[in-house]
């Protein structure tokens, strides 16, 4: 899984789709009105929206109809769920089913970033962190994490230091080489990403002498939890200074669990940012429907964490939406989520769903939600996707993690060792 941010992932039971080619969308110059909102609007997107049409890159033709609907900070995905690079790296392995689909020595991000300049709209980076791929693995085997089953899963180990390296140095050069002027880290530790391995085990009871070396025991230990809490809050420590030495300017947000759910995912961002890993921005993923509660959830689980973080100088910007296992939203139920946040304190929205755009109804909503204060009273059978979309292979496996819990494990599949 910014600001009121729509995403774009699009994928479906694996099969690609493509829609009609639509006209240009009319160019709108009006400025942006929303509610309360330091940053402004934004929309997370994979970098699939862009992908070649009839032998056009899609840039102005997306960018408008973003900006049309009341958004002016866009999330693509530059570091994706498969550890890939969507723009020119010399560290990470790059998105060659991306390069291809464009001219031959174009950078697809700098040309983004460009495009978007033209249209005011500002670029933070979306980089998911610790994911691994084939080419890792043929590599660095020795660079995956161990799950509590014992076997090798499809995620990085973040406790390796050689790990820690990497990613410190792709972050490093993403925001030295592009003029980004945000970067999102997508950091969610759900049970499934971490490690047990024979070496982090080591180096646990060397650290906290705890003698509790089995992997059944570690998964359900304080100490084993809160001495990787504590790992994750000194990389992220290092990886904020680093990302901010290369750009000062840069706005640097976390997406994280919500209290109290964070606990189960290693994600005590309270406790980081009391150790020093400071961000401007916490994002808190409220999903209210993955977890099963009603709309009002938004609301006071987006005041808990603002009033967590009131004195910390970082500011609360709530994700809306749902993850990609569940299913689509109205465009009435986008525009109840956006305000329960804004009640609550979020000083932006970020509206996140893999199963949003595909169709119009949540982009006509937020136009007339940003743009005029009104809820849109469109309906989902009356609406029809206008942008050509050539969508992704899901190649995730399986569904998000609920929790903290060993069944968990089955959800880190390595079905991405077939691309």
């Amino acid at each position: 899984m910014i600001t009121a941010c729509l995403a774009f992932s699009l994928t479906f039971s694996g099969h690609a789709v493509q829609f009609t080619a639509p006209e240009p969308p009319v160019r709108d110059t009006t400025s942006i009105s929303a509610p309360a909102q330091k940053y402004g609007n934004g929309v997370f997107a994979y970098f699939d929206i862009f992908r070649k049409y009839k032998g056009k890159i899609l840039f102005d033709n997306v960018l408008m109809k973003i900006k049309d609907s009341g958004f002016n900070i866009l999330l693509p995905q530059v570091i994706t769920h498969l550890g890939y690079a969507s723009y020119k790296s010399s560290i990470l392995p790059e998105d060659k089913s991306l390069f291809s689909g464009i001219n031959s020595g174009t950078d697809p991000l700098k040309s983004l970033i460009n495009h978007a300049k033209k249209e005011n709209i500002k670029i933070w980076g979306w980089a998911e962190l610790f994911h691994g791929n084939k080419k890792l693995l043929d590599a660095h085997p020795d660079w995956f994490a161990i799950g509590a089953d014992g076997k090798r899963t499809g995620y990085l180990d973040f406790l390796n230091p050689k790990v820690q390296a990497y990613t410190l140095n792709a972050l490093s050069e993403l925001s030295r080489n592009y003029a980004l002027d945000g970067l999102n880290l997508d950091i969610e530790m759900p049970i499934s990403k971490v490690s047990y391995s024979e070496n982090d085990i080591k180096m646990f009871d060397s650290e906290t002498h705890s003698n509790v070396t089995s992997r059944t025991a570690l998964e359900n230990s304080n100490a084993w939890y809160y001495w990787m809490n504590d790992k994750l809050a000194a990389f992220l420590r290092t990886a904020t200074a680093r990302i901010k030495e290369a750009n000062k300017s840069i706005v640097i947000s976390y997406d994280v669990t919500p209290t109290p759910y964070s606990y189960s995912y290693y994600m005590d961002f309270t406790r980081w940012i009391r150790d020093g890993a400071k961000p401007d921005v916490v994002d808190p993923m409220i999903y209210w429907e993955d977890y099963g509660y009603s709309i009002s959830f938004v609301k006071s689980y987006t005041a808990e964490d603002v009033n967590l973080l009131k004195n910390s100088g970082v500011d609360v910007m709530t994700a809306i939406g749902r993850s990609y296992s569940s299913g689509k939203l109205s465009g009435s139920e986008w525009i109840k989520g956006a305000k329960e946040a804004i009640s609550g304190g979020s000083k932006g929205i970020l509206a996140f769903s893999y199963m949003a755009i595909e169709e119009d109804r949540a982009l006509h909503a937020f136009k007339r939600y940003l743009r005029g204060g009104q809820e849109s009273g469109q309906n989902r059978e009356n609406t029809k996707t206008q942008i050509p979309l050539a969508l992704p292979k899901d190649t995730r496996g399986g569904t998000a993690p609920a929790g903290n819990s060993a069944q968990n494990q089955s959800t880190s599949k390595n079905t991405w060792l077939k691309r």
